[in-house]
């Protein structure tokens, strides 16, 4: 996988998206878990230099305004397992094909709430980075296989699995599997 410079991702997956999609421009993010808006950010590069669009979210409000004062796209304060995905993505106009979802929120078990609350039948994600911390409790095994069992069930491809970063397993790489077998992949 090439690196793309200017990325401040903490295991590549800018590069991953970047690469998965060809180096696509102005695509779409749905952000979970916004945490800075530069720091081990995977979305700062598409939003700044691919001209993307996108939301993030951040329980923590601080964090949302640090994000929103250093971004084009909002980061909202707000509660991402019981966040009304459906009603924000229509009101605001998001396509059915969204192109990145990133979901990073502590601890593990709230990743998993914040997937379960998706609709995941009624919006693809060509690529979607999933973190586990699976290095951080071996509990969190539980919620990176009913994590798989969910992306299975909507046909998204396991691409890399137990991601490391600096000896830290603590995220798995999904991509859907029409955009899977359309890159011949």
């Amino acid at each position: 996988m090439k690196i793309y410079e200017g990325s401040n991702s903490q295991a590549g997956q800018e590069s991953f998206v970047l690469s998965s999609l060809k180096e696509k421009r102005n695509g779409y993010y749905l952000e979970i878990g916004g945490y800075h808006s530069r720091y081990d950010s995977n979305t700062y590069l598409l939003e700044t230099q691919y001209g993307w669009s996108g939301v993030a979210l951040e329980i923590d409000k601080e964090r949302s305004d640090e994000y929103n004062s250093n971004r084009s796209n909002p980061c909202l304060t707000a509660d991402a397992t019981t966040f009304d995905y459906l009603e924000y993505l229509e009101n605001n106009n998001f396509p059915d094909r969204i192109d990145y979802l990133q979901i990073d929120i502590e601890p593990a078990f709230q990743s998993l709430k914040a997937l379960e609350a998706l609709p995941l039948d009624r919006y693809r994600f060509s690529i979607v980075t999933f973190e586990h911390d699976l290095y951080a409790d071996q509990n969190n095994l539980i919620v990176k296989e009913k994590a798989k069992e969910i992306f299975k069930k909507f046909n998204y491809v396991l691409v890399k699995e137990n991601v490391d970063h600096e000896g830290k397993i603590f995220e798995d790489w999904w991509i859907d599997s029409d955009i899977y077998n359309r890159n011949g992949e």
